[in-house]
């Protein structure tokens, strides 16, 4: 393999460890693996989303939950509304430390936020979600924030750009 594929890396000891283990199973030898049988798996492990100061999923949830307050003002004093409204580190604990009476709370909100809604509604609300809110500490939308971790993944997709390249190269 070329080790001019991975460009954006810089040379030392991991960019030729995973330059030596691509060559090392495309190219005939012991360590060959024959292109039906190569795999390639990939975790979202959390590098793609911006996640502080809250992971971008809860800041969709909780304006959502907002929003059914502002209209619903009764529901204030109801979990995990409530917890939302005040900051609650402690409900956000117990649901972190999955203790039942916090994620059932959660759960019932969840389920009756979205209850009736079709598919191409919420896709709209995330669109508008994405097009439109910006985290408190930014002033940018989260589809333009860009962190180290997030380019450390890019780093993996250029990996995998190259295993790709290599798989259909060899498997073509």
């Amino acid at each position: 393999m070329n080790g001019d594929k991975l460009k954006s890396w810089n040379d030392g000891p991991v960019k030729q460890s995973i330059i030596n283990f691509l060559d090392s199973t495309v190219e005939e030898g012991l360590d060959y693996v024959k292109p039906e049988d190569r795999i390639a798996t990939f975790d979202n492990d959390g590098t793609l989303w911006a996640e502080k100061p809250a992971p971008v999923q809860l800041n969709f949830l909780f304006l959502a939950f907002t929003k059914r307050v502002q209209n619903e003002p009764f529901l204030a004093d109801k979990q995990p509304y409530k917890a939302i409204l005040e900051r609650d580190k402690i409900f956000f604990q117990n649901v972190i430390e999955q203790k039942p009476e916090a994620i059932i709370a959660l759960e019932d909100v969840l389920a009756r936020e979205w209850a009736g809604k079709t598919p191409d509604e919420f896709e709209s609300e995330v669109k508008e979600f994405f097009a439109t809110v910006k985290p408190e500490k930014f002033e940018s939308n989260f589809t333009e924030l860009i962190y180290k971790p997030m380019l450390v993944s890019c780093h993996r997709w250029e990996v995998l750009s190259v295993i790709l390249d290599d798989l259909h190269k060899y498997h073509s």
